[in-house]
């Protein structure tokens, strides 16, 4: 029997520690190094009771009792920390350094007390051999610090208890892992009230055996739930450093986790939007709430609330979370920051329809958007005219002051096209000196006068180039919608024939296309 229960400590430690070494190989954190630690404290203290227990001298069982106090004391200290991390308050424990210190300094204390027993006899009052079963074990007489460390055992595993009873009740999705911790916290207190209350009489240490069940409990926690496995560690990695807002939701849309960028997005605490369900906690964003809950994919404009901030463009796609079930459990939403990519875009689009020099639309544009309002017109019988500006002599100036002269004549052209003009108005640059106005529900009358005003203004514009003053006239021609007109490129020809006409009769005048 002796050697059956050496055997089964022996593989179990060797077991525990290839385990933990493997995982610290592949991966170092602050949960793998935590459990190594935790493991190889198991493994000093298996291999030395192994070691007593088959021991027969004083001297011998002596020397292996103090290897194991080099790893037994430890073992609930760095188990706490393995449970503080789990439940995410490791963290908080290390700002405050005094609860490490606090946690270790009794462990120490009892590792210091085992070896310097003979010189005060605090930890065992006595040490003796005695025969059991045919062999030699330590008659131990406890003394006052040995309770004090049972004390201490029993208080840190009881607090490991009470953090993973509050996340049992918090975190519904691992309560299978969760369990078998608790069951691996419990299985050692029950080893040291064996040994205390020494039920069977046989000197043999309940707390190695409790030991080994905690060890597996813990081990096949980590294969079967993936916790500590290289592939969850990556994905919480991939998860927490994505470069997008992550949101994990069940499938009530309650909110099980979110990543550092979505933080930062949300502008909130992590603690403050855990468990929580989205209209809670963007109750004031109903499009945001729409995207999130009714479309896979979807463009979430999250406007500016102050003049000096702008709007951003966000994508938000959807992933299912499907169980091993084949389950629907939950839903991953990646909320991707495209502003950047819609202001190119539209920069683009803006660039592809406007003309550069002038910043008026260009040909294209403007006879798209032309186009739209002779429909409308024509559809809710409405009216509008249309101006054809023509610069008088604009070869001249090129001619006379070179085409930089030119651009500055079409770009004052411009500017005064667009402050004299409504925003509704149609206004482009259709070729090379050729301007062209759409005055939407505008009468024939009113566009004459507001094409007089305009001819005025060009007359008297005065512009500097190199010293040189230069001064430029614009013909204008007029035309008005009516039913005979089947598509807005007659119009606009009815309005070049009528700035010709103006070219004809002298330049720098207005006249009205008044027959077809």
């Amino acid at each position: 029997m002796r050697n059956i229960v050496s055997i089964y400590l022996i593989i179990a430690s060797f077991f525990a520690i290839s385990f933990s070494s493997y995982l610290l190989g592949k991966i170092k954190n602050s949960r793998t190094v935590l459990f190594f630690l935790n493991t190889l404290s198991y493994f000093i203290y298996m291999i030395g009771y192994v070691m007593e227990y088959n021991s027969n001298t004083l001297g011998d069982l002596v020397f292996w009792n103090h290897v194991q106090y080099l790893g037994v004391p430890f073992i609930p200290a760095f188990w706490l920390l393995v449970v503080l991390e789990y439940t995410n308050r490791l963290s908080r424990i290390l700002k405050r350094r005094f609860l490490i210190v606090l946690i270790f300094s009794e462990p120490v204390t009892t590792m210091i007390m085992n070896f310097t027993n003979k010189y005060h006899y605090l930890y065992y009052k006595s040490i003796e051999v005695t025969e059991i079963l045919g062999h030699n074990v330590l008659s131990l007489n406890k003394g006052h610090w040995y309770f004090v460390h049972t004390g201490y055992l029993i208080t840190i595993l009881f607090i490991a208890l009470y953090f993973l009873f509050v996340q049992l009740k918090q975190d519904k999705s691992r309560r299978p892992l969760l369990s078998l911790f608790f069951l691996a916290t419990t299985m050692p207190i029950f080893g040291i009230f064996m040994n205390i209350l020494d039920v069977f009489k046989d000197a043999f240490d309940y707390s190695a055996l409790a030991a080994s069940i905690s060890l597996f409990a813990i081990i096949f926690a980590f294969i079967k739930f993936d916790f500590l496995e290289i592939i969850t560690t990556a994905r919480h990695q991939l998860f927490e450093i994505s470069y997008d807002a992550l949101i994990l939701l069940d499938v009530n849309y309650n909110i099980l986790d979110v990543n550092s960028k979505a933080i930062e997005m949300f502008d909130v605490e992590r603690r403050e939007i855990l468990n929580r369900n989205i209209d809670e906690v963007f109750f004031n964003d109903d499009g945001l709430l729409k995207i999130l809950k009714e479309i896979d994919k979807g463009i979430w404009i999250k406007v500016k609330k102050e003049s000096n901030e702008r709007e951003h463009f966000y994508e938000i796609t959807t992933v299912d979370v499907i169980n091993r079930f084949t389950k629907k459990v939950g839903y991953l939403k990646t909320i991707r920051d495209i502003t950047e990519e819609v202001q190119l875009k539209m920069e683009l689009q803006r660039a592809a329809m406007t003309d550069s020099l002038t910043n008026l639309h260009n040909r294209f544009s403007f006879m798209e958007l032309a186009n739209k309002e002779f429909e409308r017109a024509k559809r809710y019988n409405e009216i509008f005219c249309v101006q054809m500006i023509d610069i008088d002599d604009f070869k001249k100036i090129n001619d006379s002051y070179g085409h930089a002269a030119g651009d500055l004549v079409l770009k004052s052209v411009g500017t005064i096209l667009k402050t004299n003009f409504r925003i509704n108005d149609i206004i482009g640059r259709i070729g090379g000196e050729e301007f062209a106005i759409v005055l939407v529900n505008t009468k024939l009358e009113d566009a004459e006068k507001r094409a007089e005003n305009l001819r005025k203004m060009c007359e008297k514009t005065v512009l500097m180039y190199e010293d040189t003053i230069i001064q430029f006239t614009v013909s204008i021609g007029i035309s008005e919608y009516r039913e005979e007109f089947k598509s807005f490129e007659e119009i606009l020809k009815a309005a070049d024939l009528a700035m010709y006409c103006s070219k004809r009769s002298g330049k720098n005048k207005v006249t009205i296309y008044l027959t077809s």
